[in-house]
């Protein structure tokens, strides 16, 4: 146990100087590494012993040696200064976006086209910040984000907050999705109205609220209230359910990418509607880690909307 005499006052230069000191054996060769005046630098390595209440030098009028409390001390004190050098390199890898830890929300669709290519640039970019990625829905995310158990969300159709902010990165086209024996399926095009009297299967409307109100406004716009038969708790779910016969349904257009057999996509027309994908964040969360991310993310989005 430590001797209840040391009362902890012991300054990070008095551990530089005792190690100048300790390597050199000799006081005016430290003083004169340091920089210091060798008066000073005695009364501070005086000051460190009393402190600690331990002889650490042996000084004659020729010599200067380590006692063997003095050598176990040197050891101790190069291990504290590296970790407080790795430690000051840290935080400034930190502030320069260069190190810390991303924890990502995403809806699924997020990662058939965006997603993918932002991490691979990020991750080429900032090797040194950690990446963790959460599936999760628009809700899910956005409570996350205000927990501060994720860093930036990836959502559909976000509805503003007082405490979080957030990004269109990219808005795209519904698509029909339907059972490959449908009557639409054989047509280069689906018009939304000629599914008025088909079976709607949607996804559950806590897990995604905007873009599920949008689907349906949509629907009305198109001259019909949808005949919503069965919901599921998520969008993949649905599109099985498409490909078994027991109905039809509406997604953004990036679940093309997702191939099920018996299963087709459609562009649809009479309908202006685009469904967003946007980044969120708290607004009290900036850090030059997140700001070096979303840049990439923007750059990205930028250019799948390009390709568009």
């Amino acid at each position: 146990m430590p001797d209840e005499s040391w009362n902890g006052r012991v300054e990070l230069r008095q551990l530089r100087y005792f190690v100048a000191v300790a390597e050199e054996l000799h006081f005016g060769r430290a003083a004169a590494r340091l920089q210091l005046a060798q008066p000073a630098l005695s009364q501070s390595i005086i000051g460190l012993e009393r402190a600690i209440g331990v002889q650490l030098l042996r000084r004659t009028t020729r010599t200067v040696e380590l006692t063997a409390a003095g050598r176990v001390f040197l050891d101790e004190c190069r291990r504290a200064l590296l970790q407080v050098g790795a430690a000051v390199q840290s935080a400034q890898r930190a502030e320069r976006g260069e190190a810390g830890l991303l924890r990502i929300g995403y809806v699924v669709s997020a990662s058939y086209e965006i997603l993918p290519p932002i991490l691979v640039a990020f991750r080429r970019r900032h090797p040194g910040v950690g990446l963790q990625l959460m599936s999760r829905s628009a809700t899910e995310q956005v409570a996350m984000v205000l927990d501060e158990a994720l860093t930036v969300g990836f959502v559909r159709e976000f509805q503003e907050t007082d405490e979080l902010d957030s990004e269109l990165l990219v808005d795209e086209p519904l698509v029909a999705v339907l059972p490959a024996d449908h009557p639409a399926a054989q047509r280069a095009k689906a018009r939304l109205a000629s599914l008025a009297d088909d079976s709607l299967l949607m996804f559950d409307r806590d897990r995604a609220p905007g873009m599920y109100d949008k689907i349906v406004s949509s629907c009305v716009d198109a001259g019909f209230t949808p005949r919503i038969v069965q919901q599921s708790s998520d969008v993949q779910s649905v599109l099985g359910l498409v490909a078994g016969g027991m109905g039809v349904t509406v997604v953004p257009a990036s679940f093309r990418h997702l191939s099920i057999d018996g299963l087709v996509y459609r562009p649809l027309s009479g309908t202006g509607t685009r469904i967003g994908l946007y980044a969120v964040w708290r607004k009290d969360g900036r850090t030059s880690v997140l700001d070096g991310f979303l840049d990439v993310a923007r750059e990205h989005a930028g250019q799948v909307r390009g390709r568009r």
